[in-house]
């Protein structure tokens, strides 16, 4: 399955998309539940981290990204807010 939206920010902060520092979604600016049975036990950061507040920055996913090469630079433009 491929994703079909993107990453929302409001002011750098993300509201609305997927944290892929912690591998987690985020709604409305909140961590959301991650869809493990409970039975898994598992330690996700969706989980444990439930119902709060994100803080995660647009700067994070960016900072010590390489283009790949098959990417063809010269036809990526900068957008400045």
């Amino acid at each position: 399955m491929s994703r079909t939206s993107h990453d929302v920010y409001i002011n750098g902060v993300l509201v609305n998309g997927f944290d892929y520092l912690n591998q987690a979604w985020v709604k409305d600016g909140f961590y959301v539940r991650c869809g493990h049975p409970d039975s898994m036990n598992c330690k996700c950061y969706g989980r444990i981290h439930a119902g709060e507040v994100c803080t995660h920055t647009f700067i994070e996913d960016v900072e010590g990204y390489t283009v790949p090469p098959r990417v063809n630079t010269h036809d990526l433009v900068e957008v400045q807010s």
